[in-house]
């Protein structure tokens, strides 16, 4: 008999057995005219996702079987993240939301070396679970008015003999 296995846990080989660091590789680049630069801008579930490319076309992105499951780790997809699609142009009429084949994911790093970010500016999506602060400062000129306003619009609602309008609320 073998010798029984002293680490533990499950899984232990299927982890350790990686073949390529996807932070330490090469940059892929797009190689033929089907391969483009795209952003995610919406998670469908089951493995597909809303992608726009570099030349503003929408499609639907599919994450293949080999991406998937234990391969998920390394691969994982979430809004705003770059990828690499091949669109089957060559094969399949384009159409609007139109399916295209994910391929490669970006990592930060990786995406800021492509200047990603930029080219895809316009078309991320705002995360507004992030308080930035360009978008908390408001300025106003006189304080008085403000306030002064507030109190009008919360007076509208109430009548004069104390019931509330609930179409105004």
């Amino acid at each position: 008999m073998g010798r029984r296995n002293i680490q533990g846990g499950s899984k232990t080989k299927a982890m350790a057995r990686k073949t390529s660091d996807t932070n330490t590789g090469s940059l892929i680049v797009p190689s033929t005219s089907e391969e483009k630069y795209a952003v995610v801008t919406a998670v469908l579930g089951s493995g597909r996702f809303r992608i726009i490319t570099n030349e503003k076309k929408e499609h639907i992105g599919i994450v293949p079987g080999s991406m998937r499951g234990s391969k998920k780790r390394n691969n994982y997809v979430e809004l705003n993240s770059f990828v690499l699609v091949n669109d089957r142009s060559t094969w399949q009429t384009q159409k609007h939301n139109s399916p295209a084949d994910i391929f490669h994911i970006y990592a930060k790093n990786h995406a800021d070396q492509l200047n990603l970010r930029s080219m895809f500016a316009d078309n991320m999506v705002h995360s507004y679970g992030k308080l930035h602060m360009e978008d908390s400062l408001v300025a106003f000129e006189n304080v008085e008015e403000v306030i002064e306003n507030e109190k009008d619009t919360h007076e509208q609602v109430k009548f004069e003999d104390g019931d509330i309008n609930l179409d105004l609320i």
